[in-house]
């Protein structure tokens, strides 16, 4: 699914420029790929609204964050970490 992403028509240089900078700032915090996802798409959509165009995100981008998260949910319900009572 990731390689679909590449050669997306509406793949622009904003968008990947984007995605290092968000990678790159998170960097070894340990936040899933999911929520990676959704702080690119949020920093795309802030960068569109203070500049006025440019930093558009693929529309398949969102079908590939939400498939990263479904699966995330599913890794973390089957955890045992995830079902511990913490006190």
């Amino acid at each position: 699914m990731l390689f679909s992403l590449f050669s997306s028509p509406l793949l622009s240089f904003d968008f990947v420029d984007a995605a290092v900078d968000v990678f790159d700032t998170n960097k070894g915090k340990g936040i899933t790929p999911g929520n990676v996802c959704s702080k690119v798409i949020d920093y795309c959509e802030g960068q569109r609204k203070k500049n006025e165009g440019g930093y558009y995100y693929p529309p398949d981008f969102v079908t590939h964050r939400n498939s990263l998260q479904a699966s995330e949910r599913i890794i973390e319900q089957r955890s045992p970490a995830s079902t511990e009572v913490r006190t």
